[in-house]
């Protein structure tokens, strides 16, 4: 024979509508009044509230190895007046996706616009192989890192065929490392919604370096330098 379970009072129904309605309140009002950001993308909007930017649109997302701790991604994003990379890492206590975003203005007049940014992981003690490496430890322990540099931008003349990325590290506290060249052609092109060509390039991390140096140029089809810029350092173009 069943038995029917007892019905809990008005009352104590109510109640416990209200436990479950208060706190999906409180969710809410802090997700619109961005007290606390869920999404990265939340994030984002409020970054370009806090500096006066129009909507920018993600191009490029990934991964950032050098966070290990929290999760966090990497971004690429323009609009018509810039472009901008930016890194956007989860922290609880911190109010939730928290992000830098690193922009360079749009060059319409020249035959590209480029910019670079880097991030840097601390490397342990256990990373630094050297015969030195006490003093470097203790001398150092700040410039002993990984760097992760990217190259990013867009095209703004349609006689750009190719692009080409030169990074030379220097300064060089362990093993030297080589310079690098990365050729950008039509395939690596990331169309955006108004149909500009934007690229960005990822390049090989390096270890204990004290300085960087990276120059983008752009030739047409054929073969014929377009313009030169250095995006590290004192930013120029090279005439």
């Amino acid at each position: 024979m069943k038995t029917k379970r007892p019905k809990l009072p008005m009352p104590r129904r109510r109640l416990a509508l209200l436990w479950l309605l208060v706190p999906c309140l409180l969710l809410l009002a802090a997700y619109i009044t961005d007290v606390y950001r869920f999404t990265p993308d939340q994030a984002q909007r409020l970054e370009e509230k806090r500096r006066l930017l129009e909507p920018m649109e993600v191009l490029w997302q990934g991964d950032v190895p050098w966070e290990q701790e929290v999760p966090a991604i990497a971004r690429f994003t323009a609009n018509e007046r810039a472009v901008g990379f930016s890194e956007y890492d989860f922290r609880w206590r911190a109010g939730g996706w928290q992000g830098f975003l690193s922009l360079t203005p749009r060059e319409n007049d020249r035959p590209f616009t480029a910019g670079c940014s880097w991030f840097e992981r601390q490397l342990e003690e256990g990373e630094v192989v050297s015969e030195k490496a006490p003093y470097l430890w203790e001398q150092y322990r700040s410039s002993l890192t990984e760097k992760f540099v990217y190259v990013y931008g867009c095209l703004e003349s349609p006689e750009v065929e190719e692009l080409v990325v030169e990074f030379e590290p220097s300064n060089f506290l362990l093993e030297p490392q080589p310079s690098l060249t990365v050729h950008l052609t039509a395939a690596d092109w990331i169309m955006g919604a108004d149909g500009t060509a934007y690229f960005v390039c990822p390049l090989e991390p390096c270890r204990a370096v004290q300085s960087i140096t990276c120059f983008v140029t752009a030739y047409d089809k054929d073969g014929r330098s377009l313009g030169t810029r250095c995006v590290t350092g004192m930013e120029h173009w090279v005439e």
